[in-house]
């Protein structure tokens, strides 16, 4: 299946086919034996090498002892596409990874990946990588794609993917360059989002961890000796007011969504840390609002949990707009002559709470916990002003990795803007 269509090009631009500047060239046929340790064999990658929509992942190395073509020996900057896909929607067949440097001697390739040998002097080898994200590359190897369990490449057809490309190859290379130095920004942001996200976990247990006699272990928030200024209390006493109205629909209730602009906080929207309106959710009116919300209203600060499908992710309610607690959420409103609104909400978020959760959850294909035992579940009860301290601290690590998140964000959106523009000829980048 080939993608040729009449398609209006500026000046000094043309379609041509893969095959009139590049080969593949097949990765190697091998058994799991031939596998080995590091140090004892060839730097293997394999299909756990390309990352969902194109990129290198490190976590598919592999070390492999068997033969190697000298054709299929890989070096920095070889150009790999992906031959098969494990993913149900095909994020991966035909997608590119340029082989970073590896501190290896040889390295080579497994039958999942292709290697795309480009010549030189037709086309510049990092633009025919940008070419492949582009969607009519990605449209092309998924239609060429067949299988139900793992999609299978159709390699054939490959060189017949034509795509739109500067007739210089200069402009090539600034293209390129250009969106090389958008990655190596969006990498050195994620990496410090990384480091970010590491040292909040550590200062999360931390500022928990203070409450204990010893080392932090499995059993700490259970039966764990506490220190004399910390005590341990049930949830349904740290949160002594719960809406539940799971089971709760407007058809039972004589009613209808719609009609209104009251949005609906369900395990759909509801993520760890957040409440994600950009998501689909109902809106209800001020009728159903009013006979629905009867155990009492959302405020802002207040605790919002998932209880299944996901479990457990914990967010706040962000303002003071009415809310309607819908499918498979409950709202926690925190004992506030305890301790603050935010440490409930930061303590539940902990990962050493959220491994009891889990714990005592129950189910197979969506785990869920029931109400019973989540409110017999400990919480740390910290001394005067320690609360505050915690939630100042953890609130001043989460708004910086916001903020790298969102710089991140908007990094990859002007990327995808310029791969529109520049991958097209729309914008040109003359000399």
């Amino acid at each position: 299946m080939t993608n040729e269509k009449v398609v209006c090009l500026p000046d000094g631009w043309k379609s041509r086919a893969l095959g009139e500047y590049a080969r593949l060239v097949k990765g190697i046929t091998y058994t799991s034996s031939q596998y080995c340790e590091p140090g004892k064999g060839a730097a293997f990658l394999t299909i756990k090498s390309i990352e969902k929509g194109g990129g290198y992942k490190t976590e598919g190395l592999k070390f492999y002892k068997g033969p190697i073509a000298k054709k299929q020996l890989l070096s920095k900057g070889d150009l790999l596409i992906a031959n098969t896909d494990l993913t149900r929607d095909g994020d991966i067949v035909g997608c590119a990874t340029v082989v970073p440097e590896l501190p290896h001697e040889a390295c080579t390739m497994s039958m999942d990946l292709s290697k795309v040998e480009v010549d030189p002097n037709e086309a510049d080898i990092p633009f025919v990588g940008y070419l492949f994200s582009t969607e009519t590359a990605r449209k092309f190897m998924k239609d060429n794609a067949s299988g139900s369990t793992v999609l299978h490449l159709k390699t054939s057809a490959v060189p017949s993917l034509r795509l739109p490309m500067p007739n210089s190859l200069g402009e090539q290379r600034r293209i390129a360059e250009l969106l090389s130095t958008l990655d190596e920004q969006i990498e050195q942001t994620e990496a410090l989002l990384e480091k970010l996200s590491s040292i909040t976990e550590g200062a999360f247990d931390d500022l928990f961890g203070q409450a204990f006699k010893s080392a932090l272990s499995r059993n700490s928030l259970r039966v764990g000796a506490l220190k004399n200024n910390w005590e341990r209390i049930p949830l349904a006493l740290a949160a002594p007011k719960i809406l539940d109205f799971r089971g709760r629909t407007p058809l039972k209730l004589g009613m209808m969504w719609g009609g209104g602009d009251i949005p609906a906080l369900s395990a759909n929207n509801v993520e760890m840390g957040r409440v994600n309106f950009q998501k689909e959710s109902y809106l209800g009116s001020m009728a159903l609002y009013k006979k629905w919300m009867t155990q009492g209203e959302c405020e802002k600060d207040d605790v919002l949990m998932t209880l299944e499908a996901p479990l457990g992710n914990i967010a706040l309610v962000p303002d003071e707009k009415p809310y309607i607690l819908s499918q498979r959420v409950i709202l926690l409103k925190p004992a506030k002559d305890l301790f603050i609104n935010k440490y409930l909400y930061f303590y539940l978020r902990w990962r050493r709470f959220q491994a009891l959760l889990l714990e005592e959850s129950t189910g197979t294909t969506a785990t869920g916990i029931q109400r019973k035992k989540l409110e017999r579940l400990p919480v740390l009860l910290p001394p005067k002003d320690e609360d505050r301290r915690i939630v100042e601290i953890l609130s001043t690590l989460l708004e910086n990795s916001s903020v790298l998140t969102e710089k991140a964000e908007k990094l990859k959106l002007k990327k995808i803007g310029l791969m529109s523009d520049l991958l097209t000829g729309n914008t040109r980048f003359p000399s």
